[in-house]
């Protein structure tokens, strides 16, 4: 089903299904996407997120860094935190754990929601650190 599905989106418009390439580990084809949406679209935060975070994966800090830094510069609105998500997800995968948190909660408080953190793939490298699970914790009552 997958497989006939990669084909669809590869007959469609070249950054459509990047996230799903991505999601998949299908890095190379994730990074192709991306990298062509990135030259139509330089400053859609998607593809810079991507970029960034496929960089931090292939072990590349400086160019994930330098993603980073370009999601940091955007100041429009309506994005409600989702820069900020990304550098977030490539700091985590970079192993630097406390800014990854520290950039969870700006994320927050710029309009993430929560339930956004839970399924996302990137912040593995999280998961047994006491303030990230502190963080994610469900704080109602009960």
């Amino acid at each position: 089903v997958l497989d006939r599905a990669f084909k669809w989106l590869e007959s469609r418009n070249i950054g459509r299904g990047v996230g799903g390439y991505y999601m998949a580990e299908r890095w190379e084809e994730a990074y192709d996407r991306a990298e062509a949406g990135y030259k139509k679209l330089p400053d859609n935060i998607i593809f810079l997120g991507l970029l960034g975070a496929l960089a931090a994966r292939k072990g590349d800090k400086q160019e994930a860094q330098r993603f980073s830094s370009l999601l940091e510069k955007i100041d429009r609105p309506y994005i409600f935190g989702l820069h900020t998500l990304w550098r977030a997800r490539i700091a985590s995968l970079l192993g630097e754990k406390e800014n990854a948190v520290n950039l969870i909660r700006e994320a927050l408080a710029q309009g993430v929601s929560y339930t956004e953190l839970h399924p996302m793939m990137d912040f593995e490298p999280l998961q047994d650190y006491p303030p990230f699970k502190e963080l994610i914790k469900p704080k109602g009552k009960g």
